[in-house]
């Protein structure tokens, strides 16, 4: 049986993966912004990045009950210590890939905090987790309401984006023949291989003329004990070239 102290560790890197992945895909939108195809582009984009950063934030602030503050959270850090999603280590190739991957990101993390809101284990934290769920539907929306324009002729860049993403995302739910304790502690009230098979239903929802393909890349090796390990962050670390885009070049300028 897992000690207490073994158990807060592994929902520790849970949580800082959520929160570091949620940081980065605020940074990717960032980034993109430019990219945007339209005023109303621009302005869902400024909203999304908005609410990522703060998500995150809220979730750092949160770690405080491990002995990790915001500001070693957020500025204090290199890039070998950040535990975001592998998936976005890697820049979109289009606006149809930052699309798709931003998709699948949302998706993933907010039906993970669904399960955390949903459980009947810290309380605190169910609270944080449904106002965070409840806040990224829109981001949600939003992007499936790019989903359905992108399939009306561009197939062939979703087929990629989708290859490409899913093949280094699916580390995210964690090795399957692993014990997931957290949720085993009722911490979580899903375990991993049902969040998967939500997610994978899901995006074959929203993109129906590729679900063959969904559920063939969903169904391959979710890692090994590396990535029990490191909990949905796979290697260890972000890109060099990734973290001087996102990093604080000014500490002392932050807000705390």
């Amino acid at each position: 049986m897992l000690s207490q102290k073994a158990l807060e560790k592994q929902l520790f890197s849970e949580l800082l993966a959520i929160a570091d992945t949620k940081f980065v895909l605020g940074s990717w939108y960032f980034i993109a912004l430019p990219n945007g195809r339209s005023v109303q582009d621009w302005t869902a984009l400024c909203a999304l990045t908005q609410d990522h950063y703060g998500h995150s934030r809220a979730l750092y602030r949160y770690f405080a009950r491990y002995g990790f503050t915001r500001p070693e959270a957020e500025w204090q850090r290199e890039a070998a210590d950040i535990r975001s999603a592998r998936v976005l280590d890697y820049p979109p190739e289009s606006w149809a890939d930052l699309i798709v991957t931003a998709y699948l990101v949302e998706l993933a993390v907010t039906l993970r905090l669904g399960s955390f809101a949903a459980a009947d284990g810290d309380g605190a934290f169910a609270r944080l987790a449904r106002k965070i769920q409840n806040e990224s539907r829109f981001h949600l929306v939003y992007l499936e309401g790019w989903l359905d324009v992108l399939t009306n002729g561009i197939d062939e860049d979703i087929h990629r984006s989708l290859q490409k993403r899913l093949k280094l995302f699916i580390e995210w739910w964690g090795p399957a023949d692993v014990d997931d304790v957290v949720h085993l502690s009722g911490t979580r009230s899903i375990d991993d291989t049902a969040l998967l098979a939500e997610f994978r239903e899901q995006v074959s929802a929203a993109l129906p003329a590729f679900s063959s393909t969904i559920n063939e890349l969903t169904a391959g090796n979710r890692g090994g004990a590396v990535s029990a390990e490191l909990r949905r962050s796979g290697r260890r670390g972000i890109p060099e070239t990734l973290y001087e885009l996102l990093r604080f070049k000014e500490p002392e300028l932050a807000v705390p």
